[in-house]
């Protein structure tokens, strides 16, 4: 009887020890180890200051858009019109200008402003622009451009133009011949931060005909549209 109670004594011993071991090592496993708190914000930009156009030796023949918000056309150049008696054969080019009054300095530099405020990296937008005419039924017209020389882009800070980060904004040419079929002005940099004005400014622009015989004489209106888009 002895024999069987030391039996059963030393049983129960080893099994307190063995539960015990186990007990402890589970207690320094973690279980869960990890957890999680959602955390959210909601940010938002204020609408900044609408632009300036340049004015001064570097503009003066811009006028404002109706931009609302941080992203947008701010500026465009507000007229250009020529004057010319046509040539008997061949091409021609009519200069372009914005008129002004008497005593006023000739507008040389024409600019359009691109406004994105926005603080993104993935804008990927490019601005873009195009020729059409109004009322030319006849079609006397087809074939025009607008050609312009010395194009830059630059950034306009409250209304002055300053050196502007290559890496954000690039112009597409530095010479634009503006038909009936969309070309491309400026866009911006996929992956840089879009915080500014982004201005293009041109020079000499020119009503470039290229076969005169097929013109009639007359008063004709068109205009340039400015075409601002993004892409995925």
């Amino acid at each position: 009887m002895k024999k069987q109670l030391s039996i059963l004594g030393a049983t129960m011993l080893f099994s307190t020890v063995m539960f015990g071991s186990v007990n402890t090592f589970a207690a320094t496993t973690p279980d869960p180890s990890t957890a999680e708190t959602p955390v959210t914000a909601k940010l938002t930009i204020p609408n900044p200051t609408k632009p300036i156009p340049p004015t001064g030796s570097e503009g003066g023949g811009d006028k404002e858009e109706p931009i609302t918000g941080g992203f947008g056309i701010a500026y465009t150049p507000a007229s250009l019109s020529g004057t010319a008696d046509l040539k008997t054969t061949g091409n021609q080019e009519i200069p372009l200008s914005h008129p002004v009054s008497t005593g006023t300095p000739a507008v040389t530099k024409y600019n359009v402003g691109v406004q994105d405020k926005t603080r993104k990296k993935d804008q990927n937008w490019q601005l873009k622009a195009s020729l059409s005419w109004t009322g030319d039924t006849n079609n006397y017209m087809a074939g025009t451009s607008i050609k312009t020389t010395d194009g830059t882009v630059k950034e306009n800070i409250a209304g002055v133009l300053q050196t502007a980060n290559p890496s954000e904004v690039s112009a597409a040419n530095t010479e634009l011949s503006i038909g009936d079929t969309e070309v491309e002005v400026m866009n911006a940099i996929n992956g840089q931060t879009m915080n500014g004005v982004y201005n293009y400014q041109f020079q000499n622009p020119k009503l470039s005909i290229p076969d005169v015989t097929k013109v009639s004489a007359g008063d004709y209106t068109g205009k340039i549209n400015w075409n601002l888009s993004t892409t995925p």
